[in-house]
């Protein structure tokens, strides 16, 4: 099996950014009492174990980032960058952020019947 490093490295950092002070105030403020909060988009009330501490703006933009530095820094945002989701409301957040890098690579994506220009 191949060992991927960018993988090892992105999963530790993912566990650290579990624990950042600035991720931790943007769910205590968006709790309503010691169980719940609320979904910043649909506003309902959820449980705080089902709920998820979400990027605003995405960690890897669609059009992707090649710098461990550019990475970091999207992961480790002040908490005015973050916001809390239901469940429903972070796959649908995640599936359209998933659809707009797909579509980002096809449209960078060359054509394999495209000739070389002279």
């Amino acid at each position: 099996m191949k060992y991927n490093l960018n993988t090892k490295i992105t999963s530790a950092l993912r566990k650290v950014w579990r624990y950042y002070p600035a991720r931790l105030e943007a769910i205590s403020e968006a709790k309503v009492d010691s169980k719940h909060v609320v979904c910043a988009w649909c506003q309902n009330l959820v449980n705080i174990k089902l709920s998820h501490c979400d990027h605003i703006e995405p960690v890897i933009p669609p059009e992707g980032t090649g710098s461990w530095d550019v990475k970091i820094e999207r992961l480790f945002c002040p908490k005015h960058g973050y916001q809390i989701l239901c469940e429903d409301c972070h796959e649908e957040k995640t599936r359209a952020e998933r659809d707009a890098k797909k579509g980002y690579r096809t449209l960078m994506r060359k054509p394999k019947n495209a000739k070389k220009r002279d």
